[in-house]
């Protein structure tokens, strides 16, 4: 099964590879890598660089690769790499955020067209016993990956 790495950057939550165009442009994001369906992964808490700070991101980001991505689940990571603004101009994916009012549970989806991973992204507090569903359309990045690394052996580290 083709495994899948969507990072989702909402800044209301808690919060794959192509050759680089010649109008390539250099990003660097973090994240916290979820484990999700099938293999997949999934990148929560989303900022990008943006005017030399970290900012929560309006973004989708499909990494190019899931290489050290299992041994980086439940860390923060830091992922750089680049894209094609006209390669992805238009494409959009849906970040869908669902709470299970009996435990709370959010489970974070990420889909674009076939291409899809979810992930059960922990239970936000005082949110037992509410049912919650948000659902927002978002422009996509392929993100080629140059360079992964961890930021923090913990997602809890701002």
């Amino acid at each position: 099964m083709k495994q899948i790495v969507l990072a989702a950057g909402v800044a209301s939550l808690c919060s794959v590879g192509m050759f680089a165009a010649d109008d390539s442009v250099r990003v660097k994001i973090t994240g916290c890598v979820k484990d999700g369906d099938g293999g997949s992964f999934v990148l929560t808490n989303v900022q990008e660089m943006s005017g030399g700070k970290m900012s929560p991101t309006t973004s989708i980001y499909w990494l190019s690769t899931t290489k050290g991505l299992k041994d980086e689940v439940g860390h923060k990571v830091e992922v750089t790499g680049t894209y094609s603004p006209s390669r992805d101009e238009g494409k959009t994916g849906t970040i869908a955020v669902k709470s299970d009012p009996a435990t709370g549970e959010q489970t974070t989806e990420l889909k674009n067209g076939a291409k899809r991973a979810e992930a059960t992204t922990g239970t936000a507090a005082g949110t037992s016993g509410v049912k919650t569903e948000v659902e927002v359309v978002r422009p996509y990045r392929r993100l080629q990956v140059q360079k992964l690394k961890t930021i923090s052996t913990r997602c809890d580290v701002p």
